[in-house]
């Protein structure tokens, strides 16, 4: 296991936890994990300003708002944004329910 920090970001309010997972199945937990609330995790490759990272984008059907999540394996970083744009009432619960699992 590996130690990483997530930050989430949150209407402009940085929070960040310290968590440990097996990094190497990430992406499988991750999607197990919103599959069983009803979310939808689509992987987007990477970003261009992390190269080498993992990004993720979480949308719940039928109701509006993204979040995002990006694994930087370089760094151990991982993180949340909710750009203001893409808001909506189920996400911070949403983090809530991910900090638990994770």
């Amino acid at each position: 296991m590996r130690r990483t920090k997530i930050l989430t970001l949150v209407e402009s309010c940085l929070r960040e936890v310290e968590l440990t997972f097996p990094v190497s199945n990430l992406y499988p937990e991750l999607v197990k994990s919103f599959d069983a609330r009803g979310l939808h995790c689509k992987d987007m490759g990477g970003l261009k300003s992390y190269p080498g990272c993992s990004h993720w984008h979480v949308s719940k059907p039928g109701e509006p708002g993204v979040l995002e999540l990006t694994y930087w394996p370089v760094q151990s970083r991982f993180w949340i944004k909710v750009a203001h744009n893409r808001r909506a009432p189920w996400i911070e619960l949403e983090i809530d329910a991910l900090l638990t699992d994770y």
